[in-house]
């Protein structure tokens, strides 16, 4: 070896000596890397969308829409209305519910809850000249005889003004311990008496009789007063302590027999009753100074009965006041039931 191959040994570089050997990284982790930068700037884009939406889409708010009441609309002729819920206690609809209006022959519920309470139903009424004396004839004879249960249901029915005038002289002479012709004005009084207590009993502070019929006094005196509400508060309290009173009010016709085997066509005054749908009850009234009154329960639905009490309307009036009345009732509840 000579002398300058020795100087290139001894002038090698330390560092070269000395230098490790080089690492690669290994391939799955860049991809590995790769992949998380890559769902950081998804989530990030994500984001950033999701905030812009939020900006651009209003937040949905709820509004109440007021559903006009179908009840709204209707054109009557009536003065005075009440639509009454039973089962919920409350007024579905009213048009001067509280004003004092004559009741005509709606007279005739109260006369028969209170003879009801003074004489049993097999008691025998026979007709008198005098009951004959009333306004209208319903087809009672002189001397017929009849049970108070039958009298009564022809009497509502037909709304017999000589029937329900043979009822109050028979049960009031009982209620004034009385008997004879003679005695009957006496005992038709007292019954009369006994219809304003009954009234004030029941809180129906608006009504009061003059009679037991509800026919005008005269041409300025009502023979009996009451509102539309207390109306149907009396029905109510006819429908629940005597149903029997008054179902048969919710008959087209029907046939009945006095106890002098004399048959008689009972044909309802609310020639409408086929027409209302779960009809219950019924009755009408009309004189000049009462115009048309007409009182109707029925049942829309199962065990929810509803009363309609329309007073002051006209003779055909009352009768498409009330089936309107009935209508938008029906209407009301399926809305309800929505």
């Amino acid at each position: 070896m000579n002398e300058t191959e020795t100087e290139q040994i001894a002038l090698e570089p330390a560092h070269t000596l000395l230098e490790a050997p080089k690492k690669r990284v290994p391939f799955w982790v860049g991809i590995f890397i790769l992949a998380i930068l890559t769902l950081i700037f998804v989530s990030i884009a994500y984001l950033l969308r999701e905030i812009q939406t939020t900006k651009e889409v209003p937040v949905e708010q709820n509004i109440a829409v007021e559903i006009p009441s179908p009840y709204n609309d209707l054109s009557l002729e009536a003065k005075s209305i009440v639509v009454w819920d039973v089962a919920n206690q409350k007024i579905l609809f009213a048009k001067n519910e509280n004003d004092v209006l004559p009741l005509a022959s709606l007279t005739k519920v109260m006369a028969t809850l209170v003879a009801t309470d003074l004489i049993p139903g097999y008691t025998t009424i026979i007709i008198e000249k005098d009951f004959l004396n009333a306004e209208g004839d319903s087809g009672l004879l002189l001397n017929e005889k009849w049970s108070f249960k039958d009298l009564s249901k022809f009497s509502l029915t037909v709304s017999s003004n000589d029937g329900m005038r043979a009822i109050a002289s028979v049960a009031g002479a009982v209620l004034s311990s009385t008997s004879g012709t003679d005695e009957y004005e006496t005992g038709r009084n007292a019954f009369i008496a006994r219809m304003n207590k009954k009234a004030e009993q029941l809180g129906l502070t608006t009504m009061s009789f003059k009679n037991e019929t509800g026919l005008d006094v005269n041409e300025a005196l009502g023979g009996a007063h009451g509102s539309a509400y207390d109306m149907a508060r009396l029905f109510e309290y006819t429908m629940s302590s005597y149903p029997d009173v008054i179902e048969s009010t919710r008959e087209v016709s029907f046939k009945v027999s006095s106890l002098s085997k004399f048959s008689h066509n009972a044909t309802n005054t609310n020639p409408y009753v086929s027409a209302i749908p779960g009809i219950i009850a019924s009755k009408t009234g009309f004189t000049d100074l009462s115009g048309g009154n007409l009182v109707i329960a029925f049942n829309p639905e199962l065990k929810r009965p509803i009363i309609i009490s329309v007073l002051g309307s006209s003779y055909e009036g009352r009768f498409t006041d009330t089936l309107k009345l009935v209508d938008a009732t029906l209407d009301l509840i399926k809305r309800e039931d929505r």
